[in-house]
């Protein structure tokens, strides 16, 4: 495997540990504040449009937006 091989799969191995890690946040907002249980597409409509309260939604939103400056910080 040449260097530039080795780099590549390094980077992809980078990109998909930091989309999982994105991906577990924003599953833990819809949970903690949407009462959404997991954030993949089921084929319903009664289980991939659910209600949810708008007091949710605001809190959801305010701690992603928080999350990201805490992150911006680093």
């Amino acid at each position: 495997m040449t260097k530039l091989q080795k780099d590549a799969r390094r980077q992809l191995e980078a990109r998909r540990t930091a989309a999982g890690a994105r991906d577990a946040l924003l599953l833990g907002f819809a949970q903690n504040y949407c009462g959404v249980d997991t954030l993949l597409m089921r084929g319903r409509d009664h289980l991939d449009f659910p209600e949810v309260p708008v007091n949710g939604l605001k809190a959801a939103l305010e701690a992603a937006y928080k999350a990201g400056q805490e992150n911006a910080k680093k």
